[in-house]
């Protein structure tokens, strides 16, 4: 469990500051997360349940509490923005892998550099990005930069993470994001505090009919 604090800025300069809680179960790999927004009034009770499934579409339900009502969102719609920040539902789960094919382009004895680039324009176009370059450190291979372009080659955006902490199940949680989307003076900042992990929340937490 932990809160985030979410800050996005733009051209021109506007701030905005959402606060959030989030857990999460799973292994290493592959989790469910929930999202609860805390603050500000318009968005609070907001809710969004991601399941990471692996060789499968990952599974997205959001919460609108206007509506009173879940819905799930498709595979091809998680290439939108999650609560109106500059990173996509993509940006925030674990890469299908074998969506891409990969190759390391670089290296040293303190890094790597995997260039994945999709299998298909569709997937692409489902994500947001068709080729996703990332820095990771070597031995953990967490990674501390990500650059997403698009199937022409454009520098869409990048991704920067810092202050990684392991969970007991050997899981790196980063404490900070930060996404600046190049050419449109926009950026968001994605900081964790206060991460616990000691609740046991239990399966029916992660189910959508918890939301």
């Amino acid at each position: 469990m932990a809160k985030v604090e979410l800050r996005r800025t733009g051209a021109p300069v506007r701030t905005r500051d959402l606060e959030v809680s989030t857990a999460r179960q799973g292994g290493k790999d592959l989790s469910d997360r929930r999202y609860v927004f805390l603050a500000p009034a318009d968005v609070r009770d907001t809710a969004l349940l991601v399941h990471e499934q692996g060789r499968k579409d990952n599974v997205l339900w959001l919460m609108l509490p206007s509506l009173g009502k879940v819905r799930r969102i498709s595979a091809s719609k998680q290439a939108n923005a999650f609560a109106g920040t500059d990173f996509s539902y993509a940006n925030l789960m674990a890469m299908r892998l074998e969506n891409f094919t990969h190759a390391i382009t670089a290296g040293n004895g303190s890094s790597i550099t995997l260039e994945s680039t999709v299998r298909s324009a569709g997937y692409g176009r489902s994500i947001g990005y068709a080729r996703a370059v990332t820095q990771a450190r070597a031995g953990s291979m967490v990674p501390f930069q990500i650059d997403y372009f698009d199937q022409k080659g454009r520098h869409l955006k990048t991704q920067k993470m810092s202050k990684a902490a392991q969970a007991p199940d050997g899981k790196h949680i980063l404490r900070s994001r930060h996404m600046i989307v190049h050419g449109k003076g926009r950026e968001t900042l994605i900081s964790l505090s206060k991460i616990d992990f000691s609740p046991n929340f239990g399966g029916g937490h992660f189910r959508s009919q918890s939301l």
